[in-house]
């Protein structure tokens, strides 16, 4: 006698057909469950990644990280990105002095608050959070809060100089001086005391570089 493939005789299932069946079904369940949770734990892979600012890709690293104090940085029109999963460390973060008439005053975050939009100021140097920079490769200056000395893309003379996120956007961009001079900003103009006046409190922003005590700053190490 032959079998049909879903019945036996008298219209009764195979043998062993209703075992298959059910070993074929516990499989496919057991395939799905398996998918399922893979899928999850890919999700939780990516999610702890973009939280912890891993990237997946395989990019060069080697024109980013903290500068030493004191070191060229790039020429502002040649660096056009910045990234902000760039590791802090204590060690590299330096005071960003006025000089010349202005000895004694440091770049400051007015409030101190960690807002963008926050602007610079000079005050008395201290050994505060928001008087600590540090200037990294890609000519980011990464200050208070974890956000960017910045200035708009398209300034003029008297243009405010401020905090912001970190993009890397070319009003982001610094020339660090080797020694005492300019900090340039990527868009041609310098880092400047508005005034010129040596009150603390006095706001910061850009002008056309000049060879002036208000122009000329100096990158301090702070140990």
């Amino acid at each position: 006698m032959v079998y049909d493939y879903n019945q036996g005789p008298g219209g009764s299932p195979p043998p062993g057909g209703k075992d298959r069946r059910k070993k074929r079904g516990s499989r496919l369940r057991t395939a799905s469950y398996v998918a399922t949770v893979l899928t999850l734990i890919v999700a939780v892979a990516a999610a702890a990644m973009d939280y912890f600012g891993i990237s997946s890709s395989n990019q060069q690293t080697t024109n980013h990280g903290p500068v030493a104090a004191g070191s060229e940085g790039p020429d502002p029109t040649d660096a056009r990105t910045s990234d902000p999963t760039n590791t802090r460390t204590r060690s590299s973060t330096v005071w960003i002095r006025a000089t010349g008439a202005f000895t004694g005053s440091c770049l400051d975050v007015r409030g101190p608050l960690q807002e963008p939009g926050t602007p610079t100021q000079i005050w008395t140097c201290k050994s505060v959070d928001e008087m600590l920079w540090i200037p990294f490769k890609d000519g980011t200056i990464h200050g208070f809060g974890n956000l960017c000395l910045s200035a708009d893309n398209s300034p003029e003379d008297g243009s405010r100089v401020y905090m912001d996120t970190c993009s890397g956007r070319v009003g982001q961009i610094w020339k660090i001086p080797s020694d005492t001079g300019h900090v340039k900003n990527g868009t041609g103009l310098c880092l400047d005391i508005q005034g010129p006046s040596t009150a603390l409190g006095t706001a910061v922003q850009l002008w056309h570089c000049q060879e002036v005590d208000q122009h000329k700053w100096q990158f301090e190490a702070h140990l």
